[in-house]
């Protein structure tokens, strides 16, 4: 597999694609799939880490089985759960990990800047494509802006399952 980023067009129409496909058939095309397995991040180059889901109770946890260098510089480590949440009709719905850069802690040092949970959601596309988005906070680390929140936005996140027959 090659690791390349994936453009917001060519992810929009891999999810438009899979969701009428799905329409079409009158089921999901992944609903009856787990997620247990080795799935690599495919569109968050270079920062592109490879994830070990299992489940937990009524629901998926995906811990870091292999950790990028620079996930690793902002403190990321493996063996470490950075995504959990459920699958219903072939969607998965949850939280992921986010955490800040060195700077900003230093920045805003009265703000808490470090590691938490945030909404992502996820379409199983077909048994080995999980896409969708994660919601990322903007603050503005300016002097006198107090590093207040300036924007949040969705950003584009796929998980694809490696094959290791």
């Amino acid at each position: 597999m090659k690791n390349r980023p994936t453009t917001p067009l060519r992810f929009l129409l891999s999810f438009l694609l899979a969701s009428v496909t799905g329409a079409i058939h009158g089921k999901d095309a992944a609903s009856d799939v787990g997620l247990s397995g080795l799935w690599m991040e495919t569109n968050n180059y270079p920062a592109s880490s490879v994830i070990r889901f299992e489940r937990s109770g009524g629901e998926w946890i995906g811990r870091y089985s292999q950790v990028s260098a620079m996930q690793q510089a902002m403190g990321f480590r493996k063996g470490e759960v950075i995504i959990r949440g459920a699958v219903a009709d072939g969607v998965f719905k949850g939280e992921v990990l986010l955490k800040f850069k060195d700077s900003l802690r230093k920045t805003c040092p009265t703000m808490d800047t470090g590691a938490h949970w945030s909404a992502i959601e996820l379409k199983l596309i077909d048994p080995t494509k999980l896409y969708g988005a994660w919601l990322q906070t903007y603050f503005d680390s300016r002097a006198g802006r107090e590093c207040e929140v300036v924007a949040q936005k969705w950003q584009v996140y796929g998980l694809e399952r490696l094959n290791l027959n």
